[in-house]
């Protein structure tokens, strides 16, 4: 019998009210704190997740305002706009140098009162080609 890959045997050896309990978590007490532990522990628990992709993952399932994915656009946009240091996509693997980013790009949105993922939302777009008529919505 072939043996059962690891992440299935977490999520059915009770991984999957691990999971619930972040999604809970993150539906009543939304945080900038809960939000970075709740990207922690999807590192820690599934493998092969980075500060970058537990921030989709939370993202995507609509759960997250303050932790966004930062990825090269985010870099480039930060240099355009004058972070005080230069930045590196590169380096985003690393846990304590994506923090101190998502900490600079969370400043810079304090001073604006909007959300971060509103900005990373407005900042992703504008990476975009001119969008067909028929996709734009009025």
């Amino acid at each position: 019998m072939q043996k059962k890959y690891r992440l299935i045997t977490w999520l059915e050896g009770g991984g999957w009210q691990e999971v619930f309990d972040i999604v809970n978590n993150l539906l009543t007490n939304s945080s900038v704190a809960v939000e970075r532990e709740s990207a922690k522990l999807i590192m820690v628990k599934l493998r092969g997740f980075g500060p970058k992709q537990s921030r989709n993952l939370l993202q995507m399932l609509g759960l997250t305002k303050f932790e966004i994915p930062i990825d090269s656009r985010i870099t480039k946009w930060l240099t355009d706009f004058g972070f005080p240091i230069k930045l590196s996509a590169a380096a985003l693997g690393d846990e304590n140098y994506y923090n101190f980013v998502q900490d600079g790009f969370r400043k810079i949105c304090e001073a604006c009162e909007i959300f971060p993922c509103v900005l990373d939302a407005a900042i992703f777009s504008s990476f975009d080609e001119e969008w067909p008529e028929g996709m734009l919505r009025f």
